[in-house]
């Protein structure tokens, strides 16, 4: 991510606040503490940031802040030049994944950029997409699909969503972006019969230019 953003937007960026969003047990927040002067990665599950933290005790790394995650991302403080998250998205339904995509570039400080990867386009089969509807809308049909794949009854079932490009890039440019580019991130319809895109977006870009790219 950082390689396409030097490449299209600032050959020298170098922001120090950087921004994690669905970092996990830190997979990605130790090497960003490597490259970034403070890192803040935020969770919605408690166990999965205690697990990050610990993660980070054991790879010597003391420039982490680990935060939980709301939909107003209420207990985050400051702004960040980079903001960070890959398959996270498709989990949260499309309105509060919007509120939530919002809210981080409303972090962003000026000039700073934001790579968020966002499912487009479903690409699994139809009785796949039969199954995924059952589960949601019959009674009791996804507990018993539980105990099929040896699950416990009251298993959650896990979201599957897809966003709309329009909706994000007018989303995008009411919350200040001024330039954006795309890069098509194939991984999403091997793991989760999606098709993704990873949207680049500069807030305040510093020519003020009311214009956008697309392309890669």
């Amino acid at each position: 991510a950082l390689t396409n953003i030097e490449r299209h937007f600032d050959p020298h960026f170098q922001p120090s606040r950087c921004l994690d969003f669905g970092c996990g047990v830190g997979r990605l927040v130790i090497p960003m503490a490597k490259r970034f002067t403070h890192v803040v990665g935020v969770d919605i599950s408690p166990s999965m940031l205690q697990e990050a933290a610990k993660n980070c005790v054991q790879h010597g790394v003391e420039n982490v802040e680990f935060v939980q995650s709301d939909d107003q991302l209420s207990k985050v403080i400051g702004k960040f030049g980079f903001i960070y998250s890959d398959i996270v998205f498709q989990h949260i339904s499309r309105a509060r994944g919007e509120k939530i995509v919002a809210r981080l570039i409303d972090l962003l400080e000026d000039g700073g950029v934001a790579a968020l990867s966002l499912p487009y386009s479903s690409n699994a089969s139809p009785t796949t997409r039969s199954l995924r509807w059952a589960q949601k809308h019959v009674p009791l049909f996804h507990g018993v699909v539980n105990l099929t794949r040896r699950r416990r009854f009251d298993y959650p079932l896990m979201q599957s969503n897809i966003y709309q490009p329009e909706r994000i890039f007018r989303l995008l440019e009411e919350n200040g972006v001024r330039e954006i580019f795309l890069r098509f991130n194939g991984h999403n319809s091997n793991v989760h019969d999606h098709l993704g895109m990873m949207v680049f977006a500069q807030k305040g870009a510093r020519d003020t230019r009311q214009t956008k790219s697309y392309g890669a």
